[in-house]
């Protein structure tokens, strides 16, 4: 039985401190995003131009990736905290689930105008942040 109920709580806290760390950085990323794009348009860019002119941006890239890092860290302590033992493990589980749903989010059938290192880069961030806010 215990066995099942730490199964059970393992689980829940993955999906959850996934869950919440991919909810806060999506949130905070939106924001700062829509402030860039009215930015770029105050400056006069064309509405058509707007998506293309952010994302091969590289000063806001890397801000976005910092953002999201920065989001992603104290909200996976919830993966750590949530879970009855195997904390790094939990965690590692969150970061490898949001990780995971960043690369899918690349498999559209049109071209993306992110640079390849950007795209690597929001892969790559998830599970080592997450092993930092259990930690």
């Amino acid at each position: 039985m215990t066995g099942r109920l730490s199964a059970k709580s393992a689980t829940a806290a993955i999906l959850l401190g996934a869950a919440i760390g991919n909810g806060a950085a999506y949130a905070a990323l939106f924001l700062c995003g829509l402030l860039f794009l009215w930015l770029l348009t105050l400056r006069g860019a064309k509405p058509q131009e707007l998506y293309t002119l952010a994302y091969q941006s590289t000063s806001y890239l890397v801000f976005a990736h910092l953002i999201g890092l920065i989001c992603l860290v104290p909200r996976d302590y919830w993966a750590a905290r949530l879970s009855c033992g195997r904390h790094l493990v939990n965690a590692s589980f969150a970061g490898f689930l949001v990780a995971a749903f960043v690369m899918i989010q690349n498999f559209v059938p049109y071209d993306l105008p992110i640079p390849f290192w950007s795209r690597i880069a929001s892969i790559g961030i998830p599970i080592p942040a997450f092993l930092i806010g259990a930690l």
